[in-house]
């Protein structure tokens, strides 16, 4: 689908405004409500746009251990016996299919590294999907930035995910959890129908939003898009500096907020000790990124390492554990 210049305002602006009516976004926007509703059945329809989600602080939900992994499997048809356990597991966010070096990629999550260590071993000794090779990365930093290709990307309305200090866990009442559990699924989801799901009224259910939002449960919205229906194509970049200073830390990070390609971001322990993910529409801007970042280091050793992912198989879910 080819996006028009006011297919990137709507997005835009959806992106940075949870439920709002379309009365509200076609006000902001100076666009009809017909305009507004016609172009969102489209994105919909079209599978432009594949679903709307809420970013949550896992600490709140007792769960501190968050884990990228990459697979390669002994046999090539054991991936896709793992998929179908993928299907029931609780501790998987978001997986996929990587091209080259590994069969998949996840994004997972769990309360500690013990189940993060038990997840790995019954893996490994499963007859059924018997590994070859593996790579965990644990991140301590790690940062979102959206809608970079909407052509108004804003540098401070980045999401950081991991570097914020956790909060302690919370007991969460019955009506709250079923809230998340329906933001989770769709978080454009309206308050009406949250209220009447909860048997609560919609005044009370948006002030129990407003109160998961201002205690740092629910950090942000993002909208998973099918880039592939956009024209573009997913990078993973691995990216290994001897000496990551506080200064060439700051560096990175600028470097991902900055860089019109770069997607994600995140920071490491181990080695690799940095990681980007890179949306691009055709090679040269994949490669001149990746000459922007090795200029910026040129007086420093890197190692990088690169492998091309296809985008979520299966629902992304962003509270699996619930």
């Amino acid at each position: 689908m080819e996006l028009k210049e006011s297919d990137y305002k709507i997005l835009h602006y959806i992106f940075h405004n949870n439920n709002q009516s379309l009365t509200k976004i076609a006000k902001a926007l100076k666009l009809s409500r017909d305009q507004i509703d016609y172009k969102m059945k489209k994105y919909l329809e079209e599978g432009v746009i594949k679903k709307f989600f809420p970013i949550f602080n896992y600490s709140a939900f007792g769960y501190n251990c968050f884990a990228s992994l990459f697979l390669k499997f002994e046999k090539s048809n054991s991936a896709e016996k793992f998929l179908k356990i993928l299907e029931k597991n609780k501790n998987t966010i978001s997986y996929g299919k990587c091209s080259a070096k590994y069969d998949l990629w996840m994004n997972t999550i769990f309360k500690n590294e013990k189940e993060l260590s038990d997840f790995i071993s019954n893996l490994m000794s499963n007859p059924e999907t018997p590994l070859s090779e593996y790579l965990i990365l644990k991140p301590y930093f790690s940062e979102l930035f959206p809608m970079k290709f909407a052509h108004s990307y804003n540098p401070e309305s980045s999401y950081l995910i991991l570097g914020k200090e956790q909060i302690s866990p919370r007991k969460f009442d019955n009506k709250e959890i079923e809230i998340m559990k329906m933001l989770a699924k769709n978080s454009w989801e309206t308050i009406t129908n949250i209220a009447s799901k909860i048997k609560s009224s919609p005044e009370l259910t948006l002030y129990k939003i407003r109160k998961l939002e201002k205690d740092g449960i629910i950090l942000g919205t993002r909208t998973q898009f099918d880039m592939q229906k956009l024209g573009y194509f997913a990078t993973i970049v691995l990216i290994n500096i001897p000496n990551l200073s506080e200064t060439n830390k700051n560096k990175l990070k600028k470097f991902a907020k900055e860089s019109k390609h770069v997607d994600s971001f995140s920071l490491f322990l181990s080695k690799p000790n940095c990681f980007i993910q890179i949306f691009h529409k055709k090679e040269i801007e994949l490669r001149k990124t990746l000459e922007e970042l090795t200029e910026l280091f040129k007086n420093e050793r890197i190692e990088i390492e690169m492998f091309p992912i296809e985008q979520e198989l299966g629902e992304l879910d962003t509270l699996p554990f619930l």
